[in-house]
Order: structure tokens, then C-alpha cells, then sequence
């Protein structure tokens, strides 16, 4: 993987987790405002960049890596966070259909921007290689 590649995967990675943190720590625990959207937004959220920023945290430290083995990664986080979520019914933290939804989106745009932004880029350079 160039460096440039890896630089985008850094920040990419660093600035999901980081925003998911943030608002799981942060922005929910003191919104008291009354607007739905809002409070569905701020639940869901964390789920969804916690799914970004961990889909390309193996191609970062593995290097290049084909679209199928990005979303076979892909597919075993996502399953990891709903498996997380369901766990919740049976526990004393709250279950939200909604955090399973947001991690899905979060999955399928991660393959794509994957597909549509690296992708070609790793094939070009070993196409040039070989």
C-alpha cells in the first residue's frame, strides 16, 4: 500500500473512532433537548463510526488487500457490533434496533468508498507491478 493510502486509512480511522467517542462520551449523555431526531441521531451514531473506523483499521496495518477480503472483514466487524447490540437484551444496557440499522449503512459505505477509493488504486499499482 502506498503511503499516501495510508495516511487516508490513518485519518479516516482515527477521526471515526475518535467523532464516535466524542459523541457516546460527550455530545449524548448531555443533550436534553427534546427534538427526536436528534436523540435517534446521537444513539445511533456511535455504532455507525465505530463500523467505519474499524473496517479499515486491517487494511491499514495489513497493506493491500482485495475487495473480497475487505468485506469478509467488513461482514465479521459488523457482525461483531450486532452481535454486541443483541447481547444487550439480556443484559441491564439498552438494546436498539436502530444501532443494528446503523451499523449495516455504516458496513455497506465502508465497501464502497473502499471499493471506490482504494480499491482501483491497489489494483493500478500491482497491475503495474506485474
Amino acid at each position: 500500500m502506498k503511503a499516501n493510502n495510508r495516511i487516508y486509512f490513518s485519518i479516516f480511522v482515527i477521526v471515526s473512532i475518535l467523532l464516535a467517542t466524542l459523541i457516546k462520551l460527550y455530545f449524548r449523555p448531555y443533550y436534553s433537548g427534546s427534538n427526536h431526531f436528534y436523540k435517534l441521531l446521537l444513539g445511533s451514531l456511535p455504532n455507525f463510526f465505530y463500523v467505519m473506523g474499524f473496517s479499515f483499521i486491517y487494511p491499514l496495518f495489513k497493506g493491500s488487500i482485495s475487495f473480497k477480503q475487505n468485506v469478509i472483514v467488513v461482514f465479521f466487524i459488523t457482525l461483531f457490533f450486532i452481535a454486541y447490540e443483541i447481547e444487550q437484551l439480556w443484559t441491564e444496557r439498552t438494546f436498539d434496533y436502530l444501532d443494528i440499522i446503523a451499523s449495516i449503512i455504516a458496513a455497506i459505505i465502508s465497501i464502497v468508498l473502499y471499493k471506490k477509493l482504494f480499491s482501483n488504486r491497489i489494483e493500478k499499482s500491482s497491475n503495474i507491478i506485474s
